[in-house]
């Protein structure tokens, strides 16, 4: 008997033990957040275009096209700029930008390209600061 009850005192010393294991390690059922590059990652689409301060919808502009972006590393992306004239299929922003540090704003996740500020992306807002031939300053803007 006597046995018997240092063997059950053993078992349950051992249960307590793997249940303090078992328990001391929570999962909160939460996966950590992707990293910046990821957040980003995807294809969108023009929308509008906006110039000295307004707002110009896709459908009222001579542009079209796509911008995709793609994850190189944790905190830097490729971007590959596809936007051309709807009219004759002209370039007018078009080429792939690598390199891109995608770097975490209040609320928005800054572009920066060889230390400059070139864009932002915003819940599935991707906005693309540029200037045009004429040294016109615009934001493009285009949505996932």
């Amino acid at each position: 008997m006597k046995a018997l009850r240092y063997s059950l005192k053993s078992v349950l010393g051992i249960c307590m033990i793997l249940s303090l294991f078992l328990t001391s390690c929570k999962d909160n059922g939460k996966d950590p957040a992707p990293d910046l590059a990821t957040q980003i990652e995807g294809n969108y689409a023009f929308t509008e275009v906006v110039v000295d301060g307004q707002t110009v919808p896709a459908s009222q502009t001579n542009i079209k096209g796509t911008v995709k972006i793609t994850r190189a590393t944790e905190t830097t992306v490729d971007v590959d700029l596809n936007i051309r004239q709807k009219t004759s299929n002209e370039e007018f922003l078009v080429g792939k930008v690598t390199g891109v540090v995608a770097s975490q704003g209040s609320g928005i996740i800054n572009l920066i390209y060889e230390g400059e500020n070139v864009g932002s992306v915003k819940g599935n807002k991707l906005s693309i600061k540029s200037v045009d031939e004429n040294d016109e300053h615009f934001t493009l803007v285009a949505v996932k």
